[in-house]
Formats: structure tokens, C-alpha cells, sequence
């Protein structure tokens, strides 16, 4: 999914579609919550290892989409009454 999310997002955005402003905080979600999920079930082995991979690319990531969301959103047109 967040493979889907993060192409999805890119080709919404490359192509200027108004739409990333759905997918992209989607995407940011499924990022983080699957960092969160990562780091909070790693064994003792694994645990710095997810927490780098949280840091280093899904938080990041998510930070991104984040960002183009809310660029996205302030180039929407105003609502009309």
C-alpha cells in the first residue's frame, strides 16, 4: 500500500492532478503508522534497525508527502458560497 501511495503520489503530482491532495496525506499516514507499528513490535535484535529505517525513510517520506498535501491544498481555488 505504501508503494502504491507513494507512485500514486508521484504521478498525481507530475502530472499537476488536484487528487494528491487526497493521496498524498493518505500516503503519509500509512507511512507513519507502519513506522510506529515497526518500531513498537521489533524484536530486541531488529529494534535499531527499524527505528533507522523509521528515521531515516518513512518519517521522511511521510514528512514529503505531508508537505505536498499542504502545497496542494493552498492551490485549490476558494469555494464558491
Amino acid at each position: 500500500m505504501e508503494a502504491i501511495g507513494l507512485v500514486g503520489t508521484g504521478l498525481l503530482l507530475a502530472r499537476r492532478d488536484r487528487r494528491r491532495v487526497a493521496v498524498a496525506p493518505a500516503t503519509a499516514v500509512l507511512l507513519t503508522v507502519d513506522a510506529w507499528f515497526d518500531v513498537l513490535t521489533a524484536g530486541p535484535g531488529a529494534a535499531l534497525a527499524a527505528l533507522l529505517m523509521a528515521v531515516c525513510l518513512e518519517l521522511p517520506l511521510a514528512a514529503l508527502c505531508t508537505a505536498v498535501a499542504w502545497h496542494a491544498l493552498r492551490a485549490l481555488p476558494p469555494r464558491l458560497p
